[in-house]
C-alpha cells in the first residue's frame, strides 16, 4: 500500500468532495475562514457570529468594516481598557489624602 499525501491528490473540484458541491464547499471555507479569524484574534466564535447576525441587518457598506472578528476584538479590548482607566480614576477618587 502506497500513502499519498493529501494535497498531491487533491483537484479543482476538491471542495465537493465533502459537501456536495463545489458551491457548499466555498460557503464551508468561507465559514471556516471566519471562525480561524475569531479565534486569531483571540474571540469565542459562537459569542462573535451570533453578535454578528445581531449586528449585520443595521450594517451598512460604510460600517460592515467593524464587524470583522479583528475590528470587533479591537473594539473589546478598546472598551476593557476604557473600564480599566474608568475604575483606576474611581479608586483614586475614592482615596483621601
Amino acid at each position: 500500500m502506497v500513502l499519498v499525501p493529501y494535497f498531491l491528490v487533491q483537484d479543482v473540484s476538491a471542495p465537493q468532495l465533502f459537501m456536495g458541491d463545489a458551491k457548499s464547499g466555498e460557503r464551508a471555507a468561507t465559514f471556516y475562514t471566519l471562525i480561524g479569524n475569531c479565534h486569531r484574534a483571540g474571540l469565542n466564535a459562537e459569542a462573535y457570529l451570533t453578535e454578528l447576525f445581531e449586528r449585520l441587518p443595521s450594517a451598512t457598506t460604510k460600517t460592515v468594516h467593524d464587524l470583522t472578528p479583528h475590528a470587533v476584538a479591537a473594539q473589546r479590548r478598546a472598551a476593557l481598557e476604557a473600564a480599566a482607566e474608568e475604575k483606576t480614576v474611581t479608586d483614586r477618587n475614592l482615596v483621601t489624602e
